[in-house]
């Protein structure tokens, strides 16, 4: 068997399985530009400050955008990436700049979301 017939057996070979493996390759090509997609909404910009307080002592405090989300109809805010927030319909929802804010306007913080304050 020279070298042509040896390629060309190869390639009947894998022949069946060249579909099956094109369309997992084009399936993990998507998941991934699905995913990047998804993740530039979520990037927020941190702030990360260190304060001196007398005899010595300091403070670490990160500051960075503190938007949180509330429903017309209910009475607990959330943060952005709180899985809560796929319970409440787009038309109900009220956005605030601050926890601060949210908390004058009557609301508080839901206890099932991390990092709420």
């Amino acid at each position: 068997m020279n070298m042509a017939q040896s390629i060309n057996h190869w390639a009947e070979e894998i022949k069946p399985y060249w579909r099956i493996a094109s369309i997992v390759l084009l399936a993990f090509i998507f998941f991934g530009l699905w995913q990047i997609s998804v993740q530039k909404g979520y990037k927020q910009p941190l702030e990360i400050t260190t304060t001196a307080h007398p005899g010595g002592t300091s403070a670490i405090s990160v500051n960075g955008p503190q938007n949180v989300v509330a429903s017309k109809t209910g009475t607990k805010y959330y943060l952005p990436w709180c899985g809560a927030l796929s319970r409440i319909k787009p038309e109900n929802r009220v956005e605030f700049a601050t926890p601060a804010l949210a908390r004058a306007a009557g609301y508080s913080p839901a206890g099932n979301c991390k990092g709420v304050k």
